[in-house]
């Protein structure tokens, strides 16, 4: 004599289609907030060299213009726009006898300090 054990309605699902599903899903999750880090280090990299690159030419050259200029081709070479980044000098060196660079690139500020 022969029993056959009847299986439940939810155990009839094709395991491996609900695997490709959910593993699907968890690349594209991953992928997803992988693109938004990648985005968020690239600018905050790129501000940071901004500044750090404009406080050096500003205080070997004394010049304004050619620190927004090398500040300009460090942009260039992370592939920003003009549009997509700002650059701020605080020409007054009366805080702490330092000269301050605020470089922002989208939503990341970054700032370098040096002496004046």
């Amino acid at each position: 004599m022969c029993h056959r054990v009847s299986r439940l309605r939810s155990d009839q699902g094709n395991s491996v289609l609900e695997f490709v599903v959910f593993f699907a899903a968890g690349l594209f999750l991953i992928f997803a907030l992988s693109s938004n880090f990648e985005s968020d280090l690239r600018s905050r990299m790129a501000a940071l060299s901004m500044a750090n690159d404009a406080l050096r030419v500003w205080q070997i050259s004394g010049e304004l213009h050619a620190a927004k200029s090398a500040a300009a081709q460090t942009a260039l070479a992370f592939l920003f726009d003009q549009d997509e980044w700002k650059i701020s000098f605080d020409e007054n060196c009366t805080s702490g006898n330092l000269q301050r660079v605020e470089s922002r690139v989208g939503q990341v500020i970054e700032i370098a300090q040096g002496a004046c």
